[in-house]
């Protein structure tokens, strides 16, 4: 479900098994999303959309991905050179 921070109105709703992975509908909704928009500017998600393919998807279609931070062994503890978390990507939290 995507919702607009402004209005509060539903842009966009993707209804799914309970089998299928939220984080597997990440692009497909960012994607319905960009047509539905002028200028796409940020998405906010939680941490279980922590994907490369995810941040990937969201910068080539310009928006800038918020999304927490999975805490996995791969990534636990891991900071930048000032000492900002990095994502699964390397990239540092702003």
């Amino acid at each position: 479900m995507a919702v607009s921070s402004t209005s509060q109105y539903l842009l966009s709703v993707i209804t799914t098994s309970a089998s299928i992975a939220d984080v597997s509908m990440a692009i497909p909704m960012m994607r319905e999303l960009v047509q539905l928009m002028s200028k796409p500017v940020h998405i906010l998600i939680d941490k279980s959309y922590d994907a490369s393919a995810v941040y990937e998807e969201a910068h080539r279609l310009g928006f800038e991905p918020f999304i927490d931070l999975k805490k996995l062994s791969a990534n636990d503890g891991e900071t930048d050179k000032y000492v900002t978390p990095t994502c699964l990507i390397e990239e540092s939290y702003r």
